[in-house]
């Protein structure tokens, strides 16, 4: 009787158990967790800690800890990660291990992909002294224990557009059949399962620094339910976070966090169970941690003005040069006009060479690099949109990019071409007899 009770409860643990993969509802904090493609994918090395406590009112129901650390090598195109779980189901406990890698590819400007792998080991263990039995000195049961270790691997692809994240992972890649008692032929597989994950960042409102950053996640694999998340996180000014997810026929997801200095992010996620089992299993409780507390890659090192080894040397030391002397003229003919408080450069040359990484749109964005046919320039804002107003009743198309220290420069118009440049600007200098030409690289 005792041997046909050890049968019942290894078949329908070995093969009812769907959770083998550790499930989480914040992995979208740390997107690594589910595909190694998001390793080292952002600028600093970022450490976190997630630990979940599923189906409270369930005993023996699932809890799983993960700790995770990944990062950038200096470049930026190599990620490494550093992966350790700990998961337990009832008389299911399984321990690993893995280390992570990911490459940075260039498709065009502005669009990347990052391949991804993680290898490592896992120990799948059947505990029986966690057994629900009636007779707790049964030497049997305390003396079955099973553990099974073998090599896992993990392989996904992501990729990045301004702020799209989007990746495909294959996880547990190679199945394996854990054999577990040779006498009953119990055993514990594994199966392989496919991830989708998709997230971007709306920016709800730029002046009071709340976004929104919808998260789409999908699970499949063979005799495995099918698992369909989406969630809708809010953030202010990336300091408060606040958010709102439902997993298909599952549960819902409520989440809230804060973050300091922004480095220390603590975060609380309760997912509320629906569908059949609404009541029974009682609620999920998860809290992350994470920290980031360096960047991956180094600060640009300041260039060598001494150093001749190289034609390539030279030329950008001659380009600094000459950007050097346009921001010093640019510099007295501000300080010519400071006094009227209304112009804030009288620039003569037709040409002035700057870096676009310095200036801004009114919308907090780079300009394209290319060139600028600058008609005027302010210290002041005010004065800028009304010069703004009295071109565009001229007829003019004008617009507007800024300068930290410059102020704001009103062009007529942006073109790629020098040569299209150079006709426009004789075309404008009836109506501004100062107009130049900006090129921003």
């Amino acid at each position: 009787m005792k041997k046909i009770f050890i049968y019942i409860v290894l078949f329908c643990s070995t093969v009812a158990v769907a959770q083998q993969i550790p499930l989480y509802s914040q992995y979208w904090t740390n997107p690594m967790l589910i595909n190694p493609g998001f390793t080292g994918s952002t600028d600093n090395i970022e450490a976190n800690v997630i630990h979940r406590n599923q189906w409270k009112n369930i005993p023996s129901a699932p809890v799983t800890s993960v700790l995770s650390l990944d990062g950038a090598t200096n470049d930026e195109k190599v990620g490494l990660g550093l992966i350790l779980s700990d998961d337990k189901a009832g008389i299911f406990a399984k321990r690993s291990i893995y280390t992570s890698y990911s490459y940075k590819i260039k498709l065009a400007e502005g669009h990347y992909l990052r391949p991804g792998i993680n290898i490592g080991l896992q120990d799948v263990m059947v505990d029986f002294s966690r057994s629900n039995i009636q007779d707790k000195n049964d030497p049997y049961l305390f003396n079955s224990n099973r553990r099974k270790s073998s090599f896992d691997a993990n392989f996904g692809v992501a990729y990045f557009w301004k702020d799209l994240k989007a990746g495909v992972s294959v996880l547990q890649l190679v199945p394996h059949k854990y054999r577990l008692d040779t006498d009953t032929g119990s055993y514990y597989k594994s199966n392989s399962k496919v991830n989708i994950y998709a997230t971007y960042l709306v920016p709800i409102s730029k002046e009071a620094k709340v976004n929104f950053n919808p998260v789409i996640a999908m699970n499949m694999g063979p005799r495995t339910p099918f698992q369909f998340d989406v969630m809708a996180n809010f953030d202010y000014n990336e300091l408060i976070y606040a958010g709102l997810g439902y997993r298909f026929n599952s549960a819902m997801c409520f989440n809230l966090g804060i973050k300091w200095n922004k480095s220390l992010r603590v975060s609380y996620n309760y997912d509320m169970v629906v569908g059949k089992l609404n009541g029974y299993t009682g609620g999920s409780h998860e809290i992350a941690l994470g920290y980031s507390f360096g960047k991956s890659s180094k600060e640009e090192e300041p260039k060598d003005l001494l150093s001749n080894n190289s034609q390539a040397t030279n030329d950008s030391l001659k380009t600094e040069i000459s950007n050097l002397k346009k921001d010093i003229n640019i510099l007295k003919a501000e300080m010519e006009v400071q006094k009227s408080g209304n112009i804030a450069s009288t620039v003569k040359e037709d040409l002035v060479i700057q870096y676009a990484k310095d200036y801004k749109t009114l919308d907090g964005i780079v300009p394209e690099a290319g060139f600028y046919i600058i008609m005027a320039q302010f210290h002041g804002l005010p004065e800028a949109e009304a010069d703004v107003k009295e071109l565009v009743y001229s007829k003019f198309d004008a617009k507007m990019i800024s300068h930290p220290s410059k102020g704001y420069y009103i062009y007529e118009k942006f073109l790629t071409d020098k040569k299209a440049a150079e006709d426009e600007l004789k075309a404008v200098r009836w109506k501004r007899l100062d107009s130049y030409i900006l090129e921003l690289k």
